[in-house]
């Protein structure tokens, strides 16, 4: 299937646009020195960065997290509990944070219990890149599994199925796919040794 030229664009426009900014050459460097994942999921899990870096941009996540403040600080009056929002620069629900954190509490649902505020202050940790970066590690871990099982030895269509289980979307595995093509040839030594 060929990639639509719009989602073309949007892959190359998200990728030529973010990979400028000191936040995400940071963020490369972290990802690529992250000892327990291959080459290859490390560059898809930058690509995930690079389009929902893009997606959301810094000012928008500001608004989030002023957002997610004052339901915390309304949490109290309204039986301890918070929208389940998507916050950070990998855009990982609170859900998937307190599962992290090892609290029980179903992935999808529309509110979560808060813990304490001051495990509710601790989910602001989720706005750095390292953090984020292994929250998004572990939100895919089964996602990755399945596609290296799945289509061993074809990194584009495990980029589309990570894609499609992350968002929910065919179309950003697709986009994912593109990014992932863009990063591998930024960074080519750090790609080719495949696992």
């Amino acid at each position: 299937m060929k990639l639509n030229w719009n989602r073309q664009l949007f892959a190359e426009a998200a990728f030529s646009r973010v990979r400028r900014t000191r936040r995400w050459k940071r963020a490369a460097a972290h990802f690529f020195s992250m000892d327990a994942l291959s080459q290859a999921d490390r560059a898809v899990l930058l690509g995930i960065y690079t389009l929902e870096s893009y997606y959301r941009p810094l000012p928008c996540r500001l608004a989030e997290y002023g957002l997610l403040l004052w339901e915390g600080l309304l949490a109290p009056f309204r039986g301890r509990q918070v929208k389940n929002y998507t916050i950070g620069p990998c855009q990982i629900g609170l859900s998937t944070l307190l599962r992290y954190r090892n609290y029980d509490v179903p992935l999808h649902c529309q509110r979560v219990p808060l813990p304490s505020f001051r495990e509710f202050l601790l989910l602001f940790r989720a706005a750095g890149t390292a953090y984020s970066a292994e929250l998004l590690a572990y939100r895919l871990q089964d996602a990755m599994q399945q596609a290296k099982e799945r289509y061993p030895a074809r990194i584009n269509l495990q980029c589309r199925l990570i894609g499609q289980e992350f968002a929910g979307r065919y179309s950003y595995g697709l986009m994912l796919e593109r990014a992932y093509g863009y990063i591998r040839d930024a960074y080519p030594p750090a790609v080719q040794n495949r696992q």
